[in-house]
């Protein structure tokens, strides 16, 4: 009786590893294939836009977008800045140091300055 119990458990132990090899086979195949489709849709669908604000100017000055399209501000310069709609300043990123970034969700066009450098103008459109 403990023979056949020590069979049948060493029979049990291999037929778990043969299916977790399995599995981890299917999760490779699957890790292999799916992230260019994955990245391929992301760039089709882009949604995210990016500003840098460096040299004392906003990169781009102008951008297009979709409405509902998500625009992010990044703070490349070493001075504080803020991005400040020119129409209404109450919707303003605040101060933006060096290295920290703003995240818009847009849904308008609108002109937007640095308050603390009102030479430094940009342009949101939505299409």
């Amino acid at each position: 009786m403990q023979k056949w119990f020590n069979q049948n458990h060493q029979d049990m132990a291999h037929t778990k590893d043969k299916l977790v090899a399995v599995f981890l086979g299917l999760l490779l195949i699957n890790a292999c294939t799916n992230p260019t489709s994955q990245t391929e849709t992301a760039l089709k669908n882009k949604t995210i836009d990016t500003v840098l604000i460096q040299n004392m100017v906003f990169t781009p000055d102008s951008i297009s977008i979709s409405t509902g399209s998500t625009v992010v501000f990044i703070n490349k310069d070493m001075v504080d800045h803020t991005v400040t709609d020119q129409a209404d300043t109450a919707h303003s990123s605040g101060i933006l140091h060096s290295g920290s970034a703003y995240t818009l969700k847009v849904d308008k066009s609108f002109n937007y300055y640095c308050m603390i450098h009102p030479v430094m103008k940009g342009k949101l459109i939505v299409q």
